[in-house]
């Protein structure tokens, strides 16, 4: 074995193959779309907590930001998506099974963003332009961001804080991409 290996090496028949891979350190600028069509949505809850009701314990904001670093300094911008309660038809067309979900795990009382809402995303932290989205949930505020809803007054907020200890946040949405 050892004979016909030297042998075919010298006589240059041995065939060698060699495989590359290539890694982008700057991941490429890509869109989500939330709408029936584009078979994309999410719904943004916390336990135990009606966030479709006109009395707010928390404010939940999403936002688009966006990073483009210019040398030493870094420019953020920053565009916020108003998240309204979640209905059936935001979700139709998505799933046909996302009518029993729905029902099971409460999303009226989710909230989801509009229909044909526009998720930019690019690089990462350490790129020069780094596009992302933000869920935040903070202290409520009487806002415009937030139509016909008032926040709970501090007795309420308190008494719930105590009894409940915590509170869990809860994202659930749609993949379309299968990853094997």
């Amino acid at each position: 074995m050892f004979s016909n290996l030297a042998i075919n090496t010298f006589r240059k028949t041995i065939i060698i193959s060699s495989e590359s891979r290539t890694y982008f350190d700057d991941p490429t600028y890509t869109e989500i779309v939330t709408s029936p069509a584009e078979e994309f949505m999410f719904a943004v809850g916390l336990s135990n907590i009606d966030l479709s009701s006109s009395q707010r314990y928390f404010d939940i904001s999403l936002t688009n930001r966006t990073y483009t670093k210019n040398g030493t300094n870094t420019i953020k911008t920053t565009t916020t998506i108003p998240l309204t309660p979640c209905t059936i038809d935001k979700w139709s067309g998505v799933s046909d099974s996302i009518k029993s979900s729905y029902s099971k795990l409460s999303f009226s009382q989710w909230l989801c963003p509009p229909n044909g809402t526009v998720f930019p995303l690019q690089g990462k932290f350490t790129s020069n332009i780094f596009k992302f989205a933000q869920i935040t949930v903070s202290k409520c505020t009487n806002n415009t961001l937030y139509p016909n809803t008032t926040c709970k007054n501090s007795t309420d907020i308190s008494s719930f804080l105590t009894a409940n200890g915590q509170f869990t946040f809860n994202f659930y949405f749609i993949n379309p991409v299968i990853n094997p």
